[in-house]
Order: C-alpha cells, then sequence, then structure tokens
C-alpha cells in the first residue's frame, strides 16, 4: 500500500513553557487522527481496482462454476428420485437436498431451469407462493437494516449488493430539516451557522494568502510558472476540500509562515482551526465508512467489527480456495452418481457435521454406466 507524505504541521512545545495548552494539545491531536484517516482512506482506495479485479477475474468465473455443477446436481437428484429401489426416507432426503441447493441457487443460476423441479420438491405449487416466500424474506432484510440505519425507502433492494451499498452512502450523507424546530434548536442552529461562517472565513483567509503568494500569472520565469501553477492546483484543490491541514502545510512549503509561526497561533483562532480539523476528520471517516460498507456486505461483517484491506483480500482468498475445493467436490460427487447403488450411499452419509467429507475410497470405485434403475 502506498504511504501518504506526513505532514509537516505540528505544534511543538516553546522553550520555557512546560506544556502545551488544551487546545494546542488538542490541535496536534487531530492533526495526528487525520493522518492516520487519510492512510486508512488510501489503504481502500487502493484495494478497490486490485479486489474488484480479483472478483471479476478469479472469484465470479468460480462462483458460475459452483451454480452450473450445483444445477448439474439437482437434475441428476431429481431424475433418481423415482427409481423404485429407494425407500421413502432416501426420497425425503433428496428432496429436502434439491431445495437446499435451490434455496442458494436461484441467485447464481438460471431459476427458470430450476423452478419446476423446485415446485416438485418443496411443495410450493404456484409463482405466487415462490414470490410471496421472497417478499417475506426482503421485508426481513429491510426490517433488519432499517433497525440500524433507518427508512431505506422504496429503492431498498436486499438482491442487489451494490445498489444497496450505494444507498446506504446516500443515507450516511443526509441531512433533515425537522419541521416545528423549537426556540432551542432554532438558536442551535443560528450558533452552528455563525460558527460554520467563522470556519469558513478562517480558510478563505489562508487561501487568499496562498493565491497571491502562489498564483502563476505573477510570474516572468517560464520555469517558476510551472511550478507555481502545481501549486495552486494543490491549493485550490486543499480550498475545495476545505483540507485546514493541506492548506498550512503549503504556507509552510511557501515559507509564508514558520514553525514558530506555528507555535504561536492565538487561541481564538486555534480554537476556530480545532473546528475546522474535528469536521474534516469526521468527513474523512464518513468516507471511510462508506468505503468500508460494500466490503461489510460481501464479508457479512457485523457493524463494529473491525476490518481492514488486508483482511478483505485474505477473505476472499480464502473464498476462493473454499469454492475451488467446493468445485472440486462437486464433480467428484456427479461422478460417483451414476447408479442408485452409489446414491444410497451418497445420501447415507449427506448430513454429516460441517467439513466431513466422504472418503475419497468411496469414489475410487469402478463407475457403472449411468443408472437410474
Amino acid at each position: 500500500m502506498p504511504k501518504l507524505h506526513q505532514a509537516v504541521v505540528q505544534i511543538h512545545q516553546k522553550t520555557g513553557h512546560k506544556t502545551l495548552s488544551s487546545e494546542q494539545k488538542k490541535f496536534n491531536r487531530l492533526i495526528k487522527k487525520i493522518n492516520k484517516e487519510k492512510e486508512r482512506l488510501l489503504q481502500w482506495q487502493t484495494l478497490t481496482p486490485d479486489f474488484q479485479k480479483k472478483v471479476l477475474e478469479e472469484y465470479q468465473p468460480l462462483i458460475a462454476s459452483a451454480a452450473k455443477l450445483q444445477t448439474t446436481m439437482v437434475v441428476r437428484l431429481d431424475a433418481f428420485y423415482n427409481r423404485r429401489s429407494l425407500t421413502s426416507s432416501e426420497r425425503n432426503k433428496i428432496s429436502y437436498v434439491i431445495c437446499e441447493i435451490c434455496s442458494a441457487l436461484f441467485t447464481h443460476s438460471d431459476p427458470d431451469k430450476l423452478k419446476m423441479i423446485f415446485k416438485k420438491h418443496s411443495g410450493i405449487e404456484s409463482d405466487a407462493e415462490l414470490q410471496e416466500s421472497d417478499d417475506i424474506m426482503a421485508d426481513l432484510m429491510e426490517e433488519i437494516f432499517e433497525a440500524q440505519f433507518g427508512d431505506l425507502g422504496d429503492e431498498f433492494d436486499h438482491t442487489d449488493p451494490q445498489a444497496f451499498a450505494q444507498r446506504i452512502a446516500d443515507k450516511m450523507n443526509e441531512s433533515h430539516d425537522e419541521p416545528g424546530q423549537s426556540a432551542h434548536e432554532a438558536r442551535h442552529i443560528a450558533a452552528h451557522k455563525a460558527e460554520q461562517a467563522q470556519i469558513s472565513q478562517s480558510i478563505k483567509t489562508i487561501y487568499r494568502q496562498l493565491s497571491t503568494a502562489a498564483h502563476p500569472d505573477r510570474e516572468t520565469d517560464p520555469d517558476e510558472r510551472v511550478r507555481k501553477t502545481e501549486i495552486m492546483k494543490r491549493v485550490n484543490a486543499a480550498y475545495k476540500n476545505k483540507d485546514l491541514l493541506k492548506l498550512l502545510a503549503l504556507q509552510l512549503e511557501l515559507e509564508q509562515i514558520d514553525q514558530d509561526h506555528i507555535n504561536t497561533i492565538a487561541e481564538d483562532r486555534l480554537k476556530a482551526y480545532n473546528k475546522i480539523l474535528q469536521n474534516q476528520l469526521d468527513q474523512l471517516q464518513i468516507e471511510i465508512d462508506q468505503a468500508e460498507l460494500p466490503y461489510r456486505m460481501s464479508a457479512n461483517a457485523a457493524p463494529h467489527e473491525s476490518i481492514n484491506p488486508k483482511k478483505m483480500i485474505q477473505q476472499l482468498d480464502t473464498d476462493i480456495r473454499a469454492l475451488q475445493q467446493s468445485i472440486h467436490q462437486l464433480e467428484k460427487e456427479l461422478a460417483f452418481l451414476t447408479t442408485v447403488k452409489h446414491m444410497k450411499i451418497w445420501l447415507k452419509h449427506y448430513g454429516m457435521p460441517e467439513n466431513t467429507v466422504l472418503s475419497d475410497s468411496l469414489f475410487d470405485d469402478d463407475l457403472d454406466d449411468f443408472d437410474f434403475r
């Protein structure tokens, strides 16, 4: 993962002073947190293209292969279902296995190919009943997510993870104006607007100072004009994002201010700067939450579970290996399930504890031609 250039802005203890003031300490603490969160955000942003490439080129083809094999398994099991030599208990188990596979397969395969088989073994006779079952699941999912994120609106769709992730991201950025505000709320809003105006003015003052020093139109030297054009782009980007830390770092870079200036920022201005930095930190954390959300959903991570890009890549690699093993096992089982005798053996072992697989020796028998007797 690439590393961010660490900001040099920091208040140092002045000679003769025992400690920094509370606002100075807060200033340093916020800058440290901002640098840390910028690093986290960059890691997620860097992960996205590599992760998506791995999903598209490795994971999704395996999902498609597994779905194709599972569909073949459903058709194979259904073909055996009416064999006279199978017991009622064995038929019931075949129906159970078919419904179990289909319940996870509809989202990854052609549902029309499986619908009639599923209806036959599940006891659900109509498309309306299938839709009702889907609606119940959608309602349940909606209740779970709305309990955490609030009203999701008509756009809620639990079957589309990307669209749903975007909906949650939009919810995190929404701000609602509540009608019927009390006098206390009105005063609070007015104070907040005044504070934001002060913050905006502080940012604007630094921006104007930088623009005066870095504007390329004032340069006659071509090389210096090119250099200042690049600096001005950075100044404009920092101003647009209300990035006080970058603006102060640019002032240091252009020698508009020095370390002594940073060390002696007046308390009232420092308070305004701290509010700007806190807002910047809050926005960074929102952006990180938005960047993490699709990965949280794909990994079924709990809301407060700590995740990181390295962990997500490791999880994806684990899922890929598990799919490869599952495909290999499915291929062996399909090769084995060619006779009623082998079907009876397979059904006997099916449903054993998780991670228990049939002995390889079971699949080493001489395989007969297909025999559905």
